[in-house]
C-alpha cells in the first residue's frame, strides 16, 4: 500500500502536534503493509526529518508555499473544488462529481 502523509509547515512550533506526527510516521514506517510513504511538507519540516531520509519506504515531497505559482494553483484548486461541491448539491450524480473531483485533484500541488 502507498500512502501520503502531510505534515503541516507550522507543526514544528506547535510542539505536541509535530511530536504526534513523527510518532505516527514511525508507526507507518514499521508497518509491513505499507510499501511507500510520501511525506508532503515544507522545506523547514523536511530539514528536521533526517532520521527518515535513508529509509527506502520514504519519499519527501516539498511544497514551497512561498512560490506564487503554488499559491495560485492552490487557490484555483480550492475554487474548482468548491464549485464542484456546489454543483453536486443540484446534480446528485456521484459518477459526475467523482470524475470531476478526480480531475481537479491533479491540479492540487
Amino acid at each position: 500500500m502507498k500512502i501520503a502523509f502531510y505534515i503541516h509547515h507550522s507543526t514544528i512550533s506547535a510542539g505536541g502536534i509535530f511530536t504526534y506526527s513523527i510518532g505516527i510516521l514511525r508507526q507507518l514506517v514499521n508497518s509491513p503493509d505499507i510499501e511507500k510513504i510520501i511525506i508532503i511538507t515544507s522545506k523547514e519540516v523536511a530539514d528536521t526529518l533526517a532520521e527518515f531520509r535513508k529509509n527506502k519506504k520514504i519519499e519527501i515531497c516539498i511544497v514551497d508555499r512561498k512560490n506564487i505559482l503554488v499559491n495560485l494553483m492552490l487557490i484555483f484548486w480550492y475554487s474548482l473544488n468548491t464549485i464542484t461541491l456546489f454543483i453536486q448539491s443540484f446534480i446528485p450524480s456521484k459518477k459526475f462529481s467523482n470524475s470531476i473531483k478526480t480531475y481537479f485533484t491533479r491540479l492540487n500541488p
